[in-house]
């Protein structure tokens, strides 16, 4: 939404099927870029508990591992040209993060802004001026949990999407990069003199052209099957009321205090 006073929140009905929308909806919506200046970012603080590498000029190969996460980066970036430009610093999360007082599953592996070396100035939203700094290259390898179809749903338990930002607040254009999420790879693990077969999911993410705009770029995992096994410090106060709204949606649920 952009930050003018003709602003409108759109509602949609809800569950639908990923992929099977149905009906008629208004669209596509254009906002002037020029309108969304009035709105400011909000930074996860979850960002700090992440694990992460400052980026230097050049060419970097790197990779970085969070629990069941493994994200390997190819990185090679241009020099600062001046005392304003952008840091960059590279990020992999195996978690949660909070919505709502609730906890949702999250795997990610991203490369995002930052106006100087210290994590805690990640992530800025820097002016679009001569200063910068050129991606000139970029590739990212995420192994990370295997989805399982969900029958009773009729789709997947775990999701991963390309995610972009850029100093304009929009994404970036599908044909400036490569998005493949469909191998699955097997590893083995001796535990006890016993082989341990585990699936994991490979998910690559190629930028095919150099960019100067961008906030924040990877790939994001949504794991539902991960929801509500977080700390339930605070959320415990929540619970009635969304176990209310989803015995609308979906009928008897029950609350696990667990």
């Amino acid at each position: 939404m952009t930050g003018v006073p003709t602003t409108k929140l759109l509602v949609a009905e809800v569950p639908k099927e990923p992929g099977q929308v149905q009906g008629t909806y208004p669209g596509p919506i254009y906002d002037d870029p020029a309108d969304q200046d009035n709105l400011l970012l909000k930074t996860d603080p979850s960002l700090l508990s992440h694990v992460s590498r400052l980026l230097k000029s050049g060419f970097e190969e790197f990779t970085l591992e969070d629990k069941d996460v493994n994200c390997h980066f190819r990185v090679r970036l241009s020099e600062r040209n001046g005392d304003t430009a952008p840091f960059y610093r590279a990020f992999v999360h195996d978690g949660f993060n909070v919505y709502a007082k609730r906890y949702l599953g999250t795997a990610g592996c991203s490369l995002v802004s930052c106006q100087n070396a210290e994590m805690r100035s990640c992530y800025y939203r820097f002016n679009k001026t001569g200063e910068n700094v050129e991606i000139e290259e970029l590739k990212i390898e995420m192994t990370s949990y295997h989805y399982h179809y969900n029958s009773t749903l009729k789709c997947d338990d775990i999701v991963y999407y390309p995610v972009s930002f850029t100093s304009n607040k929009f994404p970036l254009n599908p044909k400036n990069y490569t998005f493949k999420n469909d191998e699955k790879r097997i590893f083995h693990t001796l535990i006890d003199n016993e082989i341990t077969q585990t699936d994991k999911q490979y998910v690559r993410y190629k930028m095919n052209l150099p960019q100067t705009e961008l906030l924040s770029v990877g790939i994001w995992g949504r794991i539902y099957r991960k929801d509500g096994k977080g700390d339930r410090d605070v959320i415990d106060d929540n619970d009635e009321i969304h176990a209310e709204i989803q015995n609308s949606l979906f009928g008897v649920h029950k609350i696990d205090k667990d």
